[in-house]
């Protein structure tokens, strides 16, 4: 009866390592999802006047903003961003993931405190 336990349990994991290693693939195929060589990753200082935390980038696939900052991050995909005129807000800690958008992204902060962590993928 042990035996059957084991040989039973050593299976069940088999499968689920099958299934992970498949699930592994098949996020590595997306390419956003893992880290690759044409990544880039950049910090911009908060700052409480207009700021562009990225180029246009016409190859690019998406850009992932988080606001390390504790104060509140206004985007906006082109420039023009205020307090009152923004495409995305985040506070601290959030994250944002624009896709097909190839154009600057400028930022402004309500206060100057920390930073944004921008990663692009193209």
């Amino acid at each position: 009866m042990a035996n059957d336990t084991k040989d039973y349990t050593k299976k069940c994991l088999r499968e689920v390592a099958i299934k992970l290693q498949e699930l592994i693939d098949l996020i590595e195929s997306e390419g956003s999802w893992r880290l690759a060589d044409n990544d880039n990753h950049i910090q911009i200082p908060a700052s409480v006047t207009a700021v562009k935390l990225i180029d246009a980038n016409i190859n690019r696939r998406e850009v992932a903003i988080t606001n390390n900052g504790n104060q509140t991050l206004y985007i906006k995909k082109g420039a023009g961003v205020t307090l009152t005129n923004w495409s995305y807000l985040l506070k601290r800690g959030d994250l944002v993931n624009i896709d097909d958008y190839r154009g600057e992204i400028w930022a402004v902060w309500n206060v100057a405190n920390g930073n944004a962590e921008i990663a692009e993928t193209y």
